[in-house]
């Protein structure tokens, strides 16, 4: 069985699901990523803010973090192997991955927004100002 391994930007808590604002790729990866742990298979979510050594360490997404910087994040790792950089992998191939029918998953992808968001648009940052989800959290 393969490992999938997801090197994600800095998050204020692990799935980036919080505030007002939830993106929907965040919370589709997050059901993804749970249900294919309850099927036995290896993934692992690594948040930047948490976990930075082992971005430091992994000399693949330290390479690629020097060379492209942070836009560069997500990173998803197959078996040790660069397999999707700057997006999350879609619902095809985690499944073709893992081997695990994801066909019933509810939440679609969403086409891939581009890098720069209008003025209008407000940014999904959900650690920014008083209304923050982690404010006196566990999170930090």
């Amino acid at each position: 069985m393969k490992t999938i391994e997801i090197f994600d930007p800095a998050m204020c808590c692990p799935t980036g699901l919080c505030g007002t604002n939830i993106d929907r790729n965040l919370m589709r990866i997050a059901v993804i990523v749970d249900t294919l742990k309850k099927k036995g298979v290896n993934v692992i979510r690594h948040n930047l803010k948490d976990e930075p050594m082992i971005y430091v360490t992994n000399t693949k997404v330290n390479d690629l973090l020097q060379s492209k910087g942070v836009e560069v994040l997500p990173i998803t790792l197959v078996d040790g192997e660069v397999a999707v950089t700057g997006e999350y992998p879609t619902t095809r191939q985690m499944a073709e991955w893992s081997g695990v029918n994801l066909d019933f998953m509810p939440i679609q992808e969403e086409k891939p927004r581009q890098k720069e968001q209008s003025k209008e648009e407000p940014k999904n940052d959900c650690c920014k100002g008083s209304d923050c989800c982690c404010s006196g959290s566990n999170w930090g």
